[in-house]
């Protein structure tokens, strides 16, 4: 099976009842640094849910910056996810995206043995470039449970490449259920010219229940037509049991979602002295999403107590 592997840190879980099985958790945001000859920002955010191609997808948003000559914020790129079976399927969107693309393997969450082969890799250099899963397990990170698979890229022969071969593609990767860690593509093509690849490093990620490190935020900023209109959105009082305000200063829209990613309240909001009120909402951590006159957006986490 074939996989984007350009876009994989992000977050997994699987929600209760009759929904569908959810690649992304509320409130999902993360960056990533990817090296090359210098260094460019990715910023990744979960922005909600949507129907595409018949399938149940959550879309995500994301912009890149050069930080090395400290460039300009690019235009906001699209991504979709959803979940069939063990499977993480992905597929790009919006104006940015090849008018062919197709839904794509990007991650197999199976047992020991189980492989995929991602988009970068030639067809006929199989098994050279495979993702195999080596082993499975938990790992406990602030207080949660989570899945893990330990993975190594193949070569030539079907063989893991060992860490002491590849240090940046070898047997010691692995994928963290939500929060998981970032995978480069693969190594070397059989044929063709050498490709002097990206390497990526995580250096955000948050959601529900999840800040990595404390204290970081992955606003998107997407145009200077944004920054215009830009300002630090706060809701208060926070905690509180049945109320909150905003201190928007120009009309602004909002959506609210409880920890499962369901909309509560969605409305246009016009005036920044009238209160949301939350009598009726059972206790617990909400998200509220912020989208101003020029379309910048913003998710607050908001605590009823």
């Amino acid at each position: 099976m074939k996989a984007n592997l350009i876009s994989l840190v992000a977050a997994f879980a699987v929600s209760s009842g009759a929904s569908a099985q959810q690649w992304l958790a509320p409130g999902a945001c993360w960056d990533l640094v990817g090296e090359h000859i210098g260094q460019t920002l990715y910023r990744y955010r979960y922005v909600g849910d949507t129907v595409l191609g018949g399938y149940e997808a959550q879309a995500v948003h994301y912009t890149l910056q050069d930080i090395t000559l400290q460039g300009p914020v690019s235009p906001v790129f699209m991504q979709f996810y959803r979940m069939e079976g063990s499977a993480v399927m992905s597929i790009c969107g919006g104006l940015f995206c090849p008018p062919d693309a197709v839904w794509d393997t990007l991650l197999w969450l199976g047992s020991p043995g189980d492989r995929w082969m991602g988009d970068d890799v030639d067809p006929v250099c199989y098994p050279l470039g495979v993702i195999e899963i080596q082993d499975t397990g938990h790992v406990i990170i602030q207080g949660l449970s989570l899945r893990t698979w330990d993975i190594a890229y193949l070569d030539e022969n079907g063989v893991p490449i060992p860490e002491s071969a590849l240090p940046n593609f070898g047997d010691s990767l692995g994928i963290i259920e939500r929060v998981r860690w970032n995978l480069s593509p693969p190594p070397q093509p059989c044929e063709g010219p050498i490709i002097d690849y990206f390497w990526f490093t995580r250096t955000h990620y948050s959601d529900v229940d999840i800040s990595l490190p404390e204290g970081s935020t992955c606003d998107i900023i997407t145009s200077a037509s944004e920054r215009s209109d830009f300002q630090l959105f706060a809701v208060v009082p926070n905690p509180c049991t049945d109320h909150f305000i905003l201190n928007n200063t120009t009309p602004i829209t909002i959506a609210v979602r409880d920890a499962l990613g369901r909309i509560l309240q969605s409305e246009l909001r016009l005036d920044p002295r009238e209160p949301v009120s939350t009598e009726e909402w059972p206790s617990g951590t909400y998200f509220v999403s912020v989208t101003g006159p020029h379309g910048s957006h913003h998710v607050l986490r908001w605590v009823k107590q």
